[in-house]
């Protein structure tokens, strides 16, 4: 489950591009996130490595976030069995923004090989790292989502900074 400290939660965004200037990312309404109820704050998300966690017991959902909202998501070619003739479906979801993650991981890792070092392993440490040694720059190390909200979680509202909006 995403709120093990052992794995890397994924959130979604609506991402929004007119083909000029820069894109505008909001928290995609569909998306899941929050508090867990039982799983205990791991260490990468204490108050001195995240601003603004602070008093919080558990652990928060999600780590990261990607481009989920079916309406902007990936398009992908659907063929029916025996037909030469695809139909393109735009498609979205945690699902589809998880794996997009892992792809993400897994390039870092390759391109880490071929300079002879080791994997990322959890990448916890390192994303929650940059913002505990460069809090004052969150927003240049980060693209900060801070607008939208996922509906029906109560503290899901995306803000300046880390928030659980997953």
């Amino acid at each position: 489950p995403s709120v093990s400290p052992n794995v890397l939660a994924v959130g979604g965004t609506t991402l929004s591009y007119s083909g000029t200037g820069t894109r505008s990312e909001a928290a995609w309404s569909g998306t899941g996130g929050g508090i867990s109820a039982y799983t205990a704050l791991p260490s990468y998300q204490s108050a001195s490595n995240v601003p603004g966690m602070t008093g919080l017991l558990r652990r928060n959902v999600a780590d990261v976030a990607f481009n989920a909202d079916p309406a902007t998501g990936q398009y992908t070619a659907v063929m029916a069995q025996g037909s030469s003739t695809a139909s393109w479906l735009s498609i979205g979801g945690t699902s589809l923004s998880t794996p997009q993650w892992a792809g993400l991981i897994a390039i870092a890792n390759a391109s880490r090989a071929l300079q002879a070092k080791t994997a990322l392993g959890l990448p916890h440490s390192i994303l929650y790292g940059q913002i505990a040694t460069v809090p004052g720059t969150f927003a240049s190390s980060f693209a900060d989502i801070t607008r939208g909200s996922n509906g029906t979680c109560s503290v899901c509202t995306a803000r300046v900074g880390y928030d659980p909006l997953g």
